[in-house]
C-alpha cells in the first residue's frame, strides 16, 4: 500500500517532492518492522535528503524524518 501510495505520488508531483518523501518514510517503517533494515535505511535517508533540501532542517517534518531515520542506530545525520 505505501508502494503504491509512492508511485502515485511519485507521477502526479515528482521524485522530490515532500509527499513523496512522507510516503518513503512509511514504506521505511513498514521494512523496519519486518525486520529488513537494509531496505529501511536507504527510504528513510533519501526522504530525509528530500525534506532536508524542500523543507529544511527546522521543520517538524524533516525531524519526524530524521528521528525514524536514528531510531534504531540506523544511520547518523546532522540536521
Amino acid at each position: 500500500m505505501y508502494l503504491r501510495a509512492m508511485q502515485i505520488d511519485q507521477e502526479a508531483l515528482g521524485e522530490d517532492h515532500p509527499e513523496v518523501a512522507m510516503d518513503m518514510s512509511n514504506l521505511a517503517i513498514a521494512y523496519r518492522a519486518l525486520g529488513r533494515g537494509d531496505i529501511a535505511r536507504p527510504l528513510f535517508e533519501r526522504a530525509h535528503g528530500i525534506m532536508l533540501h524542500a523543507l529544511g532542517p527546522d521543520h517538524p517534518k524533516t525531524q519526524a524524518v530524521h528521528r525514524n531515520l536514528n531510531q534504531d542506530g540506523l544511520a547518523v545525520l546532522e540536521s
